[in-house]
């Protein structure tokens, strides 16, 4: 048949495909070339693959984005296709309110094509549109996305202590809680992004500190939070009696307590159970 070169008459886009419908022309050499306009937050690299050939037509298989930033172990069960529409909405807190909507339904696939559409028609989404599209994407499974999203909104600035929050349960269910913990360390570290902690935030790393039993880290993240100025919820306090008390420190496990105490916290029932059974071991 020849050398031919592919034009792309139509592309289907997501996460990790990029879809082209293709016609042949005659040409000496094939070059491709792309700049991604859908996942820009992150580095992709078009991988293609080899070219059918038939007697009446020429079939292209489809290319593959890889990230260069992050790999993941898991990859969703299903790709999930995201077609861009054109919205005839322009208001971005009308549209907000649709994502937040679908997200909070679970419908992944309407809530992608939305979230897509907005990003190519340069509207944003509101903070809690796109927390709430990330939890929805965490219930989901699809965690390379939710990496995808939290590029988008940090290149924005558009976060809160709830996006970090969900991120590193992304990292958590990806590559295990110390890893969780090391890129909260890193954060931590960045007076730019650690202006949007709060106590949402400091909950979840606390939980992820207790679910290895990193009690050192566990004190350490309490102290940095009070000198912040933010003051713990009940939730805060429950987690951290009950992280001192298993690792076996009942005298922190009594100070989170005399602190909650003194910031007028009714305790949960939890702490409340399990401070007395720590008092009496130690």
């Amino acid at each position: 048949m020849g050398d031919v070169w592919l034009s792309p008459v139509s592309i289907t886009a997501s996460s990790n495909q990029l879809n082209c419908k293709c016609y042949s022309v005659k040409k000496s050499t094939c070059v491709w070339r792309s700049r991604h306009s859908l996942d820009f937050a992150l580095t992709m690299k078009l991988k293609p693959r080899h070219v059918v050939y038939s007697s009446s037509s020429v079939k292209v298989k489809s290319f593959s984005l890889e990230t260069t930033r992050m790999s993941f172990l898991e990859k969703p069960e299903a790709v999930r296709k995201s077609r861009i529409h054109f919205l005839e909405e322009r208001d971005e807190e009308m549209l907000s309110k649709r994502l937040l909507k679908l997200s909070r339904s679970d419908k992944l696939r309407s809530a992608s094509e939305l979230f897509d559409s907005m990003r190519v028609s340069s509207l944003q989404p509101n903070p809690h549109a796109c927390n709430s599209f990330l939890s929805c994407l965490l219930r989901n499974g699809d965690l390379q996305r939710v990496f995808t999203v939290f590029e988008f909104m940090r290149t924005k600035e558009n976060l809160t202590g709830h996006t970090y929050s969900l991120l590193l349960k992304a990292v958590s269910e990806a590559k295990g809680c110390d890893s969780a913990l090391r890129m909260f360390r890193e954060i931590e570290n960045d007076p730019n992004q650690k202006r949007y902690f709060d106590v949402v935030l400091y909950n979840t790393v606390i939980s992820l500190c207790g679910r290895v039993n990193n009690v050192c880290e566990t004190e350490r993240v309490w102290r940095v939070m009070s000198s912040d100025g933010l003051v713990g919820t009940e939730v805060t306090y429950s987690l951290l009696v009950s992280i001192f008390v298993r690792c076996g420190r009942s005298e922190l496990a009594l100070d989170a307590y005399d602190e909650m105490i003194n910031n007028k916290i009714t305790p949960r029932e939890d702490a409340m159970h399990a401070l007395p059974f720590g008092v009496s071991d130690s």
